[in-house]
Parts: structure tokens; sequence; C-alpha cells
């Protein structure tokens, strides 16, 4: 069975008095958190815990990768509208990274991280040849969200046209 792993760091926080918060007393004091967000004296603040949960996509329970790695990270990658905007200029055909950059109003390193996680994620593929980075457009991860996608469509489908029959009866009965 394929599944995730995920991965739960806690870290320490200090109170505005410097004192470090890290919840390593033992104590269950309910009002604790209540005060540190809210900025209320009624308990007093002894500790957060802050857990950030890390999916490391890609990964099952027994080490292995798992076929849905490579969707995570292009949906992931294809979520922000800068790097959905480099894909549709890569689309017209490969070009110079300063040229694909040019338009957007950000800094040239800032540009290179969106690349960055588009090589990653396997849309973009970088060749350079002296100083001139070009850059082109990789579909095939595409095609593999698309596949995932239409999954779906039989589902979605059924289901608007209950909607669409619903709508039709509410209208009948209406008149």
């Amino acid at each position: 069975m394929k599944s995730a792993v995920l991965k739960v760091k806690t870290r320490t926080l200090k109170t505005p008095q410097g004192a470090a918060l890290n919840g390593g007393d033992g104590s269950k004091d309910p009002h604790d958190r209540v005060a540190l967000k809210t900025g209320l004296t009624r308990g007093r603040a002894r500790h957060i815990v802050n857990r950030m949960v890390q999916y490391l996509a890609g990964r099952n329970l027994a080490g292995g990768s798992s076929a849905g790695g490579n969707v995570d990270s292009v949906l992931a990658a294809i979520a922000d509208p800068t790097r959905r905007a480099i894909l549709d200029r890569l689309a017209r055909g490969p070009a110079r990274i300063s040229d694909v950059a040019e338009p957007f109003a950000m800094t040239l390193t800032g540009f290179c991280k969106h690349v960055k996680v588009l090589e990653r994620a396997g849309l973009v593929q970088r060749t350079r040849r002296g100083r001139e980075n070009t850059l082109r457009l990789s579909p095939k991860p595409l095609r593999e969200v698309a596949r995932w996608v239409l999954k779906y469509e039989q589902f979605w489908n059924e289901r608007l046209d209950r909607l669409e029959e619903f709508f039709a009866t509410q209208k009948e009965k209406s008149r």
C-alpha cells in the first residue's frame, strides 16, 4: 500500500521577555495558548508547541517512491501564477532565461528560484551554453497530471447531470 510519510517538527519559541517556551515542563494549562494568541493576561503562558508538518512527496512508509510523488510536485509547481506564466511563455518555444524573465517585476535571482521549482518538477529543462541559459518546456509531467485529473471526469459528469436534473425538476415545480 502506497502512502506518504509525514514528518512533524517542533520548535522552541521565545516569549517577549526572552524566556524559552518549549513545553518541556509537562504542564497542561488550557489558558497558555489563548494568552499568547490574544495577548490576554488571564493565564500564565509557560509554553507553546509549534508543530510543522512536512509532506515528504514521493515516499511511502517502506521508504520507496510512490507514483503520485511527481503529480504532487507538478501540482505544487503550477500552483503559482508566475510559474504558470513561465510555462505559457515556454509553450511558444525555447527561450533564454533573461528573455523569459524580462516581463516579470522581480529580480533575476527571484525568477531563477521559480525556474528551479519548475526544473525539480520536470516541467522545464535548462541547457547551458557558455554564459547563456536556455529554457525549454517539458510537457510529459503535465500529461501525467492530465491523466490523473481525467480519472475523475466520469464522477463529475454524473454529479453535474444530477444537478441539472435537480434544477429542471425545481423549475417544473415552480410553474
